[in-house]
């Protein structure tokens, strides 16, 4: 619901509905992705980082939060870090297993 909420524009609901959800599930990863991807996007990069941090460390596997942990990164001009959250990515692809 949030993210449909967040596709027509509606940050604050999408983000209210989202901060219920991680806690009554605060280990999420969906929730915690869902919520960093808003933070982004609302320019609030402190707290994206975090979401995002706290989505692949609670589900080491989820690679699209570890991808754009790296992403948010890079575009926060902090290139190390950003290296080191791509490499973590690739690592979980490559041990993916193949269909």
């Amino acid at each position: 619901m949030a993210a449909i909420l967040n596709g027509d524009g509606n940050d604050q609901e999408a983000h209210r509905q989202l901060l219920i959800a991680s806690k009554l599930e605060p280990k999420n990863d969906h929730i915690l992705f869902s919520l960093g991807l808003l933070y982004a996007e609302l320019k609030l990069f402190d707290k994206a980082e975090e979401s995002l941090k706290k989505a692949f460390t609670v589900i080491i596997n989820n690679v699209k939060a570890q991808y754009n942990y790296g992403l948010l990164l890079q575009q926060r001009n902090k290139q190390q870090d950003a290296e080191k959250g791509y490499k973590l990515a690739c690592k979980q692809i490559q041990r993916m297993p193949k269909y």
